[in-house]
């Protein structure tokens, strides 16, 4: 190490030293060792005198390109040091951060010596500060105090590059800006505009980063990719559809994605997890959400759009921090002597504001950030730094630096307010002497109002950038505050604004003549000068607050009968709402609304109110509350219904935050108007009743109902009813046209159950239908449909139907077949039925598994409790429960359709799943897998058995399918548990759960126990409860002439079932006894009361179980075995 310094002058020859030293202090004992013995201190003086010698060369001509060599390697070897904890340490404890970042500055600055291991150099410093910021707040705090010593060095330098540098590191310390997310998106085109959009996005998915960060982005992507240049510029060309929603092109990207489609993701797959059953892991992960998918297509080419639109969405707004915690670290600024600095900067920048713009604003940024905390704001204030910036604002403004005024204003405002709450702080110790001869604190507070209130009286005409606009607000929002309580500086701002608030009639009438003249200057002139002034002294009124400076305020300006004045005119130029009775409508009342004073003095007098008791006393000595109140409810552009209602709200004290005395008053004018508008309604639902030949009277329960007082229609008593089903267009259904079939409108998705019985990956699909139970004539749709496609903007077949439809989707039409309805028609519209349904894609398996899989799903949503209407966007579990019968009709129906032998062979499947062995139970790793033994699953098997078997069948074998159900739902329940943990440790998880308790395992087994009660009711309902062998004689002749030659050989039973299957009255009427029944079972608090509400308590403890929780786990525990 005692050659180190050596090598400054050997250069590249060097290079075989250092390769020898990095080798030599690849063990951290050798580095902490050097530590000790001050190698550190040593390293970073060699960086410094390095660096000052490439310095002396940048005014030289002398150019190196091997310069920066023996830099670059003594920072390398510092970094070396700087990878052990403990040497970092001792490097921040002996302050040599300093000499690292002054280092920094002047590799920074060069210019003729700047090779590319001098910018390596840059590099790997700028690299080391920044992860020794990373570890600790007392190493910001150190870094903060090597800046400060930065700025005290290089703070008069003219060019001033190297203070900007430090001001910005500074800012990005105390306030660091947060790098924006990322999102992957997927662009496809809409499936129906192939023919129409040549191409498509072939590098998915895209990044937002690479995109931009605006919908409109996406579509100006989408168009230069595709070659459809002229729909850049236009924002109506193309459309975006994501989640199936049209997007606004004004919306972000992050909002979309965060709002729109993370949040139909989430949804949609809890819905799958729900409503099928599946284990947990079968579906994708709320945490792993893929890119957004955004769809893109051509307006109007596939017709009237119907998707909804998205317009607007909630800003993301961060949780927000108290300012004092966020900002805790600009402490050390103050604690350093940085605050003094910056005042000493600002009081240099100022005096040639144009040259050095650009620094300013950094250095009031800086000032910015450090006015967020209390102890700063203090500082700043015993430094004078108040005056200080005023003065620099009044500079501002002169040489129309509109950027550095706003934040020196923002900057004044924080410490205005801070100085009227502080008592311990002056004018004298805060303010700048605006002149040179000595004054005191009143005089002093006085003359800066006057300067700014100078500022106020230059209108500069109506036209103003926003931020001059934005300036001159800010400068009558702290206007009150700079007056700091002193009388004569409030006399002041009073006096400035006092003519123009004196004459309200004159002001209007002014105003009213620029409006007809206006190119008359000399009228424009002083009604833009009147206006600009009134509209100034709102903002003053409006920022006043509770306080004892703005309650001093407020009372100079009730002194001068301002607040009298302005209620006076509002009561003179609405004197007609003094007439008790009086109409709105009149030519009084309407101009009175059309007068610019009417808004601003309501605004005013808002302001003017606020916590102040005088003011409000004089507003309701005035009169006016009444007008108020008939004011709030007046709509218009002029705002003057919500400017009344905001002003009566801050009087009755509506926030609570103790502002408004005139509560009590106010609620009464209120409650009186309701009251008044209540009868009135009232009065008007009487006359129109009356009209009707009805009249409303109590009912026997309490309520009220309406009744014909004096029925007015011939024949009315002779109409006939329709009972059971009847169609919504032409209000009749079997009863009145028995041979025309009925149809209810659905809703079919295809689904995924899962991984396949052959055991691919791919999995079986059928589908799930929900519906809103709207019946309709398969005649009446079909002209619907027509009268649709006729239209000037024509709907296509289930846009219409949607509409008929309650705006519920759909796309297809269930067949509900009446008692006289041939079969041949029933049959046409079945195979139309599934044309539509085949049209959603691919399936498993026949019509009649299909269909009993879809009548399993139906059940599991009942049982499980998920949402009917995520998908179709309406209908419900009353709805659903009227439609489930006519599911189990058409199920009955493909059954007939086929042979005898396909009922036999599903009866014998039901009968070898009830006594297989063991080993064709549902494989735990899947379980809602078919096993080699049997095909389908337990609830599949039980939706057999009813429409195979008797009633007296399934009584027999009810307890082998609880067993069998609750083996299943046990299994399905740990093998979800289990998914997160390894696939050994899953099963001896499984087979090691406890099974005891009933509080834990009636959560586990009861949407199978309600699924086995559903699927009980559905028995009882549909099958008789006799013997067979008491009814087979007469129920096959029965059968024979129900149905003709093709029902040979029916059971009673079947017999029974399919004279009820027909009866519409009964079908839909089971829905309310399905509902009751299902209230019954939910609230069930126990196994013991479960098993009593689904009726088979008795084969539950009929098998020498002292418990139903015994019964429970001998049925788990025999799965297992």
């Amino acid at each position: 190490m005692a050659w180190l310094p050596l090598t400054l002058s050997a250069a590249e020859n060097a290079v075989e030293y250092f390769e020898l030293l990095f080798k030599m202090i690849e063990t951290e004992d050798a580095r902490l060792f050097l530590t000790v013995r001050g190698c550190l201190s040593s390293i970073c003086k060699l960086i410094t005198q390095e660096v000052n010698s490439i310095e002396s060369l940048e005014r030289s001509l002398h150019i190196d390109i091997s310069q920066g060599f023996i830099l670059h390697k003594l920072i390398e070897l510092l970094g070396k040091f700087l990878e052990i904890p403990n040497i970092r340490s001792r490097f921040m404890r002996d302050d040599l951060l300093s000499e690292i970042l002054e280092a920094l500055i002047v590799i920074r600055g060069l210019v003729v010596q700047k090779t590319k291991l001098i910018g390596d150099c840059n590099r790997l410093l700028k690299d080391l500060l920044d992860s020794l910021l990373q570890e600790s707040s007392d190493n910001k705090r150190q870094f903060i105090r090597a800046c400060i010593c930065g700025l005290q060095i290089h703070g008069d330098e003219k060019k001033g590059q190297t203070s900007l540098f430090i001001l910005e590191q500074l800012c990005n310390l105390i306030c660091p800006s947060k790098p924006e997310s990322v999102y992957l998106l997927v662009l496809n085109k809409a499936h129906t505009q192939e023919e129409f959009i040549r191409g498509s996005m072939t590098k998915n998915p895209y990044s937002s980063s690479e995109v931009g960060p605006l919908m409109r982005d996406v579509k100006n992507k989408i168009c230069h990719q595709l070659d459809l240049l002229g729909l850049v510029e236009d924002d109506y060309g193309m459309e975006l559809l994501v989640a199936g929603n049209i997007i606004s092109l004004d919306l972000s990207v992050a909002q979309v994605y965060e709002q729109v489609w993370k949040k139909a993701n989430i949804q949609s797959s809890n819905t799958v997890a729900n409503s099928t059953m599946l284990p947990t892991g079968a579906t994708a992960s709320a945490r792993d959400c893929p890119p957004m998918i955004v769809t893109y297509r051509l307006q109007g080419l596939d017709g009237e759009a119907t998707e909804p639109m998205i317009k607007e969405l909630d800003e993301d707004r961060e949780e927000s921090q108290d300012p004092e915690v966020e900002f805790a670290i600009a402490g050390a600024v103050r604690e350093y002597g940085g605050l003094e600095i910056i005042l000493d900067m600002i009081k240099r920048l100022r005096d040639d504001l144009k040259s050095y713009h650009e620094q300013l604003i950094v250095v009031l940024n800086l000032l910015m950030h450090c006015c967020k905390i209390r102890e700063n704001r203090r500082a700043l204030l015993n430094l004078g730094a108040l005056g200080l910036l005023l003065e620099t604002a009044r500079r501002a403004f002169s040489v129309e630096a509109m950027e550095a005024a706003e934040g020196i204003l923002l900057i004044v405002e924080a410490l205005t307010l801070e100085a009227n709450e502080s008592d311990n702080i002056s004018i004298t110790q805060s303010g700048l002497t605006i002149t040179s001869e000595e004054t005191g604190a009143d005089e002093q507070a006085k003359k800066i109002v006057l300067m700014f209130l100078e500022r106020l009286s230059h209108t500069s005409g109506l036209k103003k950038s926003n931020k001059q606009q934005r300036n001159t607000e800010m400068v009558a929002r702290i206007l009150p505050y700079l007056t700091y309580g002193e009388p004569a500086a409030m006399e002041a701002l009073v006096d400035h604004f006092d003519p123009y608030l004196q004459n309200w009639t004159e002001f209007d009438r002014l105003q009213k003549q620029h409006e007809d003249n206006p190119k008359d200057e000399s009228i424009a002139e002083r009604a833009v000068n009147q206006r600009f002034a009134v509209e100034n002294f709102v903002r003053v009124s409006e920022s006043l607050k509770t306080s004892s400076c703005g309650e001093r305020l407020k009372d100079i300006i009730l002194e001068r009968g301002i607040t009298k004045v302005a209620a006076g005119h509002l009561r003179d130029t609405f004197a007609v709402a003094e007439h008790p009775g009086y109409n709105k409508s009149t030519a009084e009342w309407t101009q009175g609304l059309t007068l610019p004073s009417v808004p601003l003095i309501l605004s005013m007098l808002k302001g003017l109110s606020m916590g102040h008791l005088s003011t409000q006393t004089c507003i309701d000595d005035g009169g006016i509350l009444p007008l108020l109140h008939a004011l709030e409810g007046v709509s218009g552009e002029n705002e003057i219904g919500a400017r009344a209602e905001n002003l009566l709200d801050t009087l009755s004290d509506k926030e609570g935050n103790g502002d408004g005395f005139l509560g009590e008053k106010i609620l009464k004018l209120r409650h009186a108007t309701r009251d008044e508008m209540r009868r009135r309604a009232l009065r008007k639902r009487e006359e129109l009743l009356q009209g009707l030949g009805m009249r409303q009277e109590l009912s026997s329960d309490g309520g009220e109902r309406i009744v014909v007082s004096r029925p007015n229609l011939e024949g009315l008593e002779d109409v006939e009813e329709e009972e059971g089903v009847a169609c919504m267009v032409c209000r009749e259904g079997y009863t009145l046209r028995p041979n025309d079939l009925l149809g209810v409108y659905s809703y079919s998705k295809r689904v995924n159950l899962g991984v396949g019985t052959s055991g691919s990956a791919r999995g079986e699909c059928v589908y799930t239908t929900v519906s809103h139970f709207n019946i309709i004539h398969f005649q009446c749709h079909q002209e619907a449909k027509r009268a649709d496609a006729a239209l000037k903007n024509p709907k296509k077949e289930w846009e219409g139907a949607t509409l008929r439809n309650n705006e519920t989707l759909c796309n297809a039409l269930f067949p509900i077949r009446g008692p006289a309805v041939p079969l041949g028609q029933y049959v046409r519209f079945v195979d139309q039925y599934w044309d539509n349904l085949n049209a959603l894609g691919r399936a498993d398996g026949s019509r009649l598994r299909l269909v009993m899989y879809d009548i399993v799903l139906m059940l599991a949503r009942f049982a499980t409790g998920a949402s009917f209407s995520s998908d179709s966007k309406g209908g419900g579990k009353e709805s659903n429960s009227k439609f489930l019968p006519f599911m189990i009709q058409m199920s009955r129906h493909l059954l007939d359709q086929g042979s005898s032998s396909q009922r036999r062979s599903m009866a014998r499947t039901v009968s070898s799943y009830l006594t297989s062995s063991s080993d064709s139970r549902p494989s735990p790793s899947s379980p809602l897998q078919p096993s080699g033994g049997t095909e389908e699953t337990v609830q599949f098997m039980m939706v057999s058995s009813l429409l195979t078997e008797s009633y007296e069948f399934w009584v027999q074998h009810r307890r082998a399918f609880l067993q069998r159900g609750i083996y299943h739902a046990y299994m399905q329940h740990s093998h979800s548990r289990s998914l997160p943990r390894d696939r050994s440790g899953s099963a001896r998880s499984s087979e090691s759960t406890s099974t005891s308790g009933s509080g834990d395992l009636l959560p586990i087994i009861q949407p199978m126990l309600v699924y086995t009660g559903l699927i009980e009711q559905l028995q009882q309902f549909f099958k008789p409860r006799t013997s067979i062998a008491a009814a087979s004689s007469s129920g096959e002749g029965t059968s024979k002439q129900a149905e003709g030659d093709d029902e040979n050989g029916l059971e009673s039973w079947e017999v029974v079932m399919k004279e009820k299957l027909l009866n519409m009255k009964e079908m839909v009427g089971f829905s309310k006894e399905l509902l009751s029944w299902l209230d019954d079972m939910t609230s069930a608090g126990d196994l013991q009361e479960a098993f009593d509400v689904i009726g088979a308590l008795a084969d539950v403890l009929s098998g020498g179980y002292k418990s139903c929780e015994e019964f429970v786990e001998a049925a788990i525990d025999a799965g297992k075995s």
